[in-house]
């Protein structure tokens, strides 16, 4: 399972701050922090790897100014099923 949650740390573009880095500190999950819509396709198919080895959740946190670009990314192609 891979926890996505769309973060604005520094009041970019709502009222309150929205950081769920603590949220992931402190329930010990991992937290993969993506930069680039690259960066989280990459780190969302991590995300499910780590979650399937260690059967624990983890969790990915696009900034807000990374979740809202446009751009091409690279996909990977679907896994075989088992």
């Amino acid at each position: 399972m891979v926890i996505a949650v769309c973060d604005d740390p520094a009041l970019h573009s709502s009222q309150n701050e929205q950081d769920t880095r603590y949220f992931a500190l402190h329930s010990k999950l991992p937290l993969l922090d993506a930069g680039s819509p690259q960066e989280a396709l990459d780190m969302a198919k991590e995300g499910f790897e780590i979650s399937e080895k260690t059967a624990f959740a983890s969790h990915i946190a696009p900034n807000n100014k990374s979740s809202s670009w446009e751009s091409q990314s690279e996909t990977w192609p679907n896994a075989k099923s088992k």
